[in-house]
């Protein structure tokens, strides 16, 4: 789809669907992945001559990361951005749950960019925010792009749910208090992309979802 001139699409990949959001700006030859999680080879096809300029992360789960290293031998200009926490977790298979989930280890090469909260940045022609919204994992960011009012939140809401907090590293009561301060700040019509499922809005979750009434 495309908002306020901002191209997005996503492509699902990987056992549990995870969301790859492709961002550019309309007529660009760059784009920006926000979490690779599986199958970075497929990713790579379905660009349709599109670069990637970075891959930003919202968290560190081997879901979330899944086809990062395949990605940056595709790309060899590419590179990665997250939080350190997030980082921490990406590059060690027990701690992003590959070596528990799966039995196998899957990690990342060390992201060559670590944001802090409320850091703004471009990449691609797009101006993010990216903000801290720990909880479901350590040094989960949810990426706002303000001019085209939309939000990457990755497992912090989805449409009707929330995200998982029984979780090694998972903090419920951190969640609730980040989310409960994100739908305050941000505009109701503001249009979420989550990791799993379809996308929403703030105000359509601030009516339906029980979690944040």
């Amino acid at each position: 789809m495309t908002e306020n001139r901002l191209k997005i699409f996503c492509i699902e990949a990987g056992m549990l669907a995870t969301c790859c959001y492709v961002i550019s700006r309309e007529n660009a030859e760059t784009c920006v992945l926000i979490d690779p999680g599986a199958e970075g080879g497929m990713i790579a096809r379905e660009l349709d001559g599109l670069k990637p300029e970075l891959i930003l992360l919202t968290h560190g789960h081997y879901d979330h990361v899944g086809g990062v290293s395949e990605l940056l031998k595709l790309f060899p200009d590419l590179s990665v951005a997250c939080h350190e926490d997030c980082a921490r977790q990406a590059t060690d298979a027990r701690a992003n749950l590959s070596f528990h989930v799966m039995g196998s280890a899957t990690t990342i090469p060390q992201p060559a960019t670590l944001l802090e909260d409320e850091e703004k940045f471009t990449a691609a022609g797009i101006g993010f925010t990216a903000i801290l919204l720990p909880g479901h994992a350590p040094g989960h960011m949810v990426f706002y792009v303000e001019d085209a009012g939309v939000l990457f939140d990755g497992d912090t809401i989805f449409a009707g749910g929330i995200g998982r907090s029984d979780l090694p590293g998972c903090d419920g009561d951190l969640l609730m208090r980040g989310l409960r301060k994100l739908v305050q700040t941000l505009p109701g019509e503001t249009v979420l992309y989550p990791g799993h499922g379809p996308a929403t809005t703030i105000a359509n979750e601030l009516k339906h979802n029980p979690y944040l009434r």
